[in-house]
């Protein structure tokens, strides 16, 4: 049997809104509702299959109801505006995805439901009306199924007859009897007043309809109630009238006018894009059609394969292996795409055959996340030239804040064509496949796929980076650095696991002896790391303030224990056990795990495509975010050292973030600091405090650093008092004094927020971009939030620049002189190298030319260099 579904648009959006009130895009766009119903649709058509489709909505305005009874629905607050402002995006979905909606002035979503599913069920085809609203219960009749929504709008419950009897004592067709007695505080229906549920349906049972009961009004046996339905006689019967669903609304209806056809599929990509629904283009993908290659393709061999290639100088390619231990990784297989035509290989001695086209320079490469196929090639000797694409990269210069670069997902959204995804062919989670699990066909069409998605990426995304004039950066900074952090990667750290033994012995000695400490304060022992026991003790035992209560009970977050940290000694040693607990399962216990078995080495992964300002992420282990500001924290640091013969060489640029400031500022004031190399925090002082610079004191001097990169970073007062321990007044005294002394950086600061507001972007200094949400925002918190981070990104996402460049320049300068000194890690401003002794002072003068000359800015760029037997050492 046919069916139709037909959904109550604003019932369903404004319970999905509600549901996911906070949700919105990175622009600051609310899209809860609009992705929560659209998702619900999508799962309709999973579960009903239905050959009709019509989403109807309520138009503002007046209905016949409101003439009727000015005071219908007078007690609904108007829908938010975070709400109102998704339904134009919702329609414009439903219009992509061609599924029908329906509106019509005067009268409500209900009514055209009604009328509707009418219409359908007398042509004997199924009608599921799918609402949160139970008044669209009057409507269950043969071939009409209303199904109520719980929990939100993930499950649904369709009521029969049956279960409107169980649930109200009246069945279907009595709903509105049954309202017209009780009333609905929902619509302001007002009904009989003190004529709860329980007495409507008593009155029901005996005399069926509000009008039988008016009639026979003298039959009541209930004195109270008698007198209740004879004074209200007539506001039963209009209530009765209010709800009642229209089932004949002056609409002209046709069967076809609601069949379901194929969406406007680049329309609704768009939109899905726009409003960062990445989970419905995923939806797009599974109701699409397999979309067989829009290009004939032909499997060729090895042989024809190198022809090709020397002819036509480019090719795509990606290599699919085992990952072993960073050395001796398996090759499956590899998939190569010349024009139109595909070979792949799955032996090393084939493979073997394509080396000199790999070393090629002028042989141009496209991949994706192409530090992938470096580990590999590195591991075989083979030096990987010539790269000129990776769509991985390029997908993240065009959207620094998207959550996923998965390849099939960019493939879909540019050209609509569907290849499998890592998920669809692997698995996930425990489950997982490793590629050699696969049927050979299977694990051929998935790489096929693949080198055919790196070719449509590469002719997509150059026009892009074109148009967004990002393609200097591109091809000069971001595709460069991926065989660098490759190198990085592969190269890895050597460490001293003797010194990782006695911290951690000192550690354990100093977590032990806090353990005592903190159960001698408690008076019994406990378990420290437990929330809810250490709860007890604190709050219960010994009688401290709690401040913030969780679903589980008093929470003992960090910030929570620092305000609490001068009521009871305890809580600072507790602060202290949970300090020194992280460091241990972090940087020791975490450091051992990390250490390659082969290697003896810590091979950490050096991101490109996480941070949004264009900063490098250190990632297993995270080398980037040990506390160096702890004594014992700095101590990890000792577990870094150089390989036998070598020395570390540690180089840091000094104050980058406020060169880089002055040089966008043009403040003369910075400008003269930076050129005649005065100390800057020393100069900052003198004149935020007033004295001769003679005269600062080593306490103004620290202020005044905490001032200069407050400044940087966006602080405002409060953040700069609670940072030096100040009053929220001196604070704003010392930014207006610093504002004063470098007049052009307020000018530049707010020149930074005028052209993102215009915009809804800002730039670095290499043209890198990132958009700022909530720039023009109402709300003061959130616009003040994005303002920091619009005049903090041009100035730390320049820096981020400067230092890859320099990077690429280093690493460029070691080949070129045929040195044996190894770039191992980047961290901020600062550059580690592995240099062997002999090779020291040339590497020092290379280093320092490399990075001094990364950018011309209007202040000299100055470098700091360390050397030491550890990386402790070299700081």
């Amino acid at each position: 049997m046919n069916r139709i579904v037909i959904v109550d648009g604003n019932s369903l959006i404004n319970r999905a809104f509600f549901a996911m009130s906070e949700l919105k895009t990175s622009k600051g766009v609310y899209t809860g509702g609009a992705l929560g119903l659209t998702t619900m649709i999508f799962g309709l058509m999973d579960e009903f299959e239905p050959d009709y489709f019509c989403v109807a909505f309520d138009m503002k305005g007046p209905t016949f109801r409101h003439k009727t009874y000015d005071q219908y629905k007078g007690t609904r607050k108007g829908m938010p505006n975070e709400l109102a402002m998704q339904m134009p995006i919702v329609k414009a979905i439903l219009d992509a995805l061609k599924i029908p909606r329906v509106e019509l002035q005067g009268y409500e979503a209900d009514d055209l439901i009604g009328t509707i599913a009418h219409y359908f069920a007398d042509q004997n085809i199924e009608a599921h009306v799918i609402t949160g609203d139970k008044d669209a219960l009057q409507l269950v009749r043969e071939n009409i199924h209303v199904h109520i929504t719980k929990k939100g709008i993930t499950q649904l419950k369709e009521y029969k007859n049956e279960d409107i009897i169980e649930e109200l004592g009246v069945d279907a067709d009595h709903v509105i009897d049954y309202k017209g007695l009780s009333g609905d505080s929902a619509d302001n229906i007002p009904g009989i007043p003190s004529v709860g549920p329980k007495t409507a349906a008593k009155l029901l049972a005996e005399f069926g309809t509000v009008e039988n009961l008016i009639q026979n009004v003298e039959q009541v046996s209930n004195k109270r109630w008698k007198n209740l339905v004879i004074d209200f006689a007539d506001q039963a019967m209009l209530s009765k009238k209010l709800a009642t669903i229209m089932i004949n609304v002056p609409v002209e209806l046709e069967t076809d006018m609601f069949k379901l056809t194929d969406p406007d599929m680049e329309a609704a990509i768009h939109l899905f894009r726009q409003y960062e629904m990445n989970g419905l283009l995923n939806r797009l993908k599974v109701k699409t059609e397999v979309v067989e290659q829009k290009t004939e393709v032909e499997r060729i061999d090895v042989d024809a394969l190198i022809k090709l290639i020397e002819f036509e100088k480019a090719f795509s390619f990606k290599i699919i292996y085992n990952k072993v231990d960073l050395r001796h990784d398996d090759l499956i297989c590899a998939a190569f795409k010349v024009k139109d035509q595909i070979c792949i290989i799955d032996n090393m001695v084939d493979f073997e055959k394509l080396v000199p086209l790999f070393e090629d320079e002028k042989m141009h490469k496209s991949g994706f996340d192409l530090k992938n196929e470096y580990l590999f090639l590195m591991q075989k000797g083979i030096d990987l030239k010539g790269v000129k694409f990776d769509g991985y990269i390029a997908a993240y210069l065009l959207e620094p804040s998207r959550r996923s670069y998965d390849l099939s997902e960019l493939v879909f959204e540019q050209a609509t064509v569907k290849i499998a995804s890592e998920e669809e062919v692997l698995g996930k989670g425990a489950k997982k496949k490793t590629p050699d699990q696969l049927e050979q066909e299977v694990l051929y069409q998935y790489v096929q796929g693949m080198v055919m998605g790196i070719d449509i990426l590469a002719d997509k995304f150059d026009d892009k980076l074109e148009a967004n004039q990002f393609k200097k950066l591109f091809e000069t900074v971001e595709v460069p650095l991926v065989k660098i952090l490759s190198d990085i990667e592969f190269t890895g750290f050597n460490i001293d696991v003797s010194e990782i033994d006695h911290i951690d012995e000192l550690l354990t000695g100093q977590i032990t002896e806090i353990e005592k400490e903190i159960y001698e304060q408690a008076g019994e022992t406990f378990n420290i790391n437990s929330p809810k026991q250490l709860a007890v003790i604190l709050f219960e035992k010994l009688g401290l303030p709690p401040l913030k209560k969780t679903k589980t009970g008093y929470s003992t977050s960090h910030d929570i224990l620092e305000k609490l940290a001068s009521k009871h000694a305890i809580v600072a040693e507790i602060i202290e056990y949970r300090t020194y607990t992280k460091l241990k399962s972090t940087y020791i216990d975490g450091l051992r795990a990390a250490i390659n078995p082969v290697t003896g080495r810590v091979h950490t992964s050096l991101n490109q495509t996480i941070a949004v300002t264009g900063r490098l992420s250190s990632t297993e282990p995270n080398l980037q975010n040990i506390p160096i500001r702890l004594p014992m924290g700095r101590k990890i640091r000792k577990f870094f050292i150089p390989d036998e013969g070598c020395i570390l060489l540690g180089a840091d640029y000094s104050q980058i973030e406020l060169r880089v400031l002055a040089h966008l500022s043009k403040d003369p004031a910075l400008l003269e600091a930076f050129t005649q190399n005065i100390d800057i925090h020393t100069k900052t002082a003198s004149q935020v405090f007033g004295v001769e610079t003679s005269e600062v004191t080593s306490l103004q001097r620290s202020h005044a650093k905490e001032v200069n990169f407050g400044i940087v970073y966006g602080m405002g007062d409060f953040g700069l008092g609670e940072s030096l321990g100040i009053t929220r007044k001196e604070a704003k005294t010392y930014i207006e004094n610093y504002f004063k002394s470098y007049p052009n950086v307020q000018g530049f600061m707010d020149s930074v927020i005028e052209s993102c507001k215009e915009k809804g972007y800002v730039e670095t200094l290499l043209g890198r971009r990132r958009d700022i949400a909530d720039i023009s925002n109402s709300n003061f918190m959130l616009r003040s939030a994005a303002e920091r981070t619009a005049r903090n990104t041009p100035i730390q996402g320049s820096a981020a620049d400067i230092i890859k460049i320099a990077m690429i320049k280093v690493f460029n300068r070691l080949e070129a002189e045929q040195l044996k000194s190894k770039l191992i890690l980047q961290v901020h401003d600062e550059l580690i190298l592995n240099v062997p002794l002999d090779e020291l002072e040339q590497v020092k003068v290379l280093l320092k030319e490399s990075m001094e000359s990364a950018y011309e800015l209007l202040v000299p760029l100055n470098v700091d260099m360390n050397t030491g037997a550890s990386w402790y050492d070299a700081k």
